[in-house]
């Protein structure tokens, strides 16, 4: 069943390249996305890049909400919270929060965390079942493959990446098991290396990472 809803007049044409969804214990879906069209003509804020989030309940679709911002990933909690995660506007090296409470349904804002070397956009981010974030990103200086968890009580940030021939990690897709370690999946890309999917993983205690297209193929 296809359905189509129409949220705004000037939802804009062009996205950026972040877009996620995340369900709920109700089987609702919540989606976060973008606008990047480099002017702000397309846009619903006076901005080139703004955040958007569309979420459902039993009374059908939300409104679209709109903050400025960059590179929309949303979860949802144990508890049935939503959280967007992006980079606001007026920086590239901070992770800020837009959480809307599963009882209220009242919106509030807030920083993570913020990493000198700052990020290139690209991130995901997971809950585990004790209400701890982990997110994966690339390193806005050298693109190496990042790691973040408040699970200790304080915000720690892992190098995980290693780049190879001048290589560097994209599109990191983090989940975690139940014993709260990290599984994560990026890509090399770079002009220099043919696009290859690597898995990284600290499930051993340190992290380790495997170059999986190097392995055989079968086509089907």
């Amino acid at each position: 069943v296809e359905e189509d809803v129409e949220l705004d007049a000037n939802i804009g044409s062009d996205l950026d390249i972040t877009f996620s969804v995340a369900v709920d214990s109700d089987g609702y879906p919540h989606i976060g996305y973008g606008c990047n069209d480099g002017s702000a003509t397309n846009c619903v804020l006076s901005y080139s890049e703004e955040v958007r989030y569309i979420g459902k309940t039993a009374s059908g679709w939300s409104p679209m909400y709109v903050i400025a911002g960059y590179a929309a990933n949303v979860s949802v909690d144990a508890g049935d919270n939503v959280h967007v995660v992006y980079d606001p506007f007026s920086s590239f090296s901070c992770f800020d929060r837009w959480r809307k409470d599963a009882v209220s349904g009242s919106w509030s804002q807030d920083t993570l965390f913020c990493d000198p070397d700052g990020w290139n956009g690209a991130h995901t981010e997971v809950f585990s079942s004790n209400g701890k974030v982990h997110i994966a990103y690339t390193d806005g200086y050298s693109d190496r493959l990042e790691y973040a968890t408040d699970a200790s009580g304080a915000w720690v940030v892992q190098d995980v990446g290693i780049e190879q021939n001048g290589s560097r990690h994209c599109r990191p897709k983090t989940v975690v098991d139940a014993a709260g370690k990290a599984h994560i999946a990026s890509y090399m890309c770079t002009s220099f290396n043919s696009p290859k999917v690597r898995y990284s993983t600290n499930e051993a205690g340190s992290w380790t990472t495997t170059t999986l297209a190097e392995h055989s193929v079968v086509t089907g």
